[in-house]
């Protein structure tokens, strides 16, 4: 004898395994197509964090952005130093010389030439903006 809800008990059985081959049959295809849509109607569960993901994609290459032109300006102060560094060596061993060797007729000149050094060093601009120049520019 069987039982009243034998047969229902059966019925959802099978209608839960043909619902899970047609999802298995979707999955499939999703695999082997390498889409999950053929239309917009398949993205629509993923559009928020598609929209989300752009707009993290578009902060992140701001800041890409921006590291590049803080890069670039960290590279011209670099360069800015290391001349203010060399004239400062040449002023440096110029004195040096001429204490060494006790005449001083050309020291002047070689100062005032690691001066402009220095200066030209100190005038380094990246963008058109002075990279010595302070924050506040007129």
């Amino acid at each position: 004898m069987t039982r009243v809800s034998t047969g229902s008990n059966y019925s959802v059985m099978t209608s839960n395994l043909m619902r899970a081959q047609l999802r298995q049959n979707v999955l499939g295809e999703q695999v082997a197509s390498q889409k999950i849509a053929n239309d917009l109607k398949g993205y629509a569960k993923n559009a928020e964090v598609l929209t989300a993901m752009r707009s993290a994609q578009a902060k992140i290459n701001g800041l890409i952005d921006q590291t590049k032109l803080v890069s670039n300006r960290l590279d011209m102060q670099e360069t800015g130093v290391n001349q203010m560094a060399d004239a400062v060596g040449s002023a440096k061993g110029a004195i040096e010389n001429a204490i060494a060797a006790g005449n001083a007729a050309t020291l002047m000149q070689q100062l005032e030439a690691a001066f402009t050094n220095t200066v030209q060093g100190l005038n380094t601009k990246s963008n058109g903006r002075y990279v010595f120049g302070g924050a506040k520019t007129d």
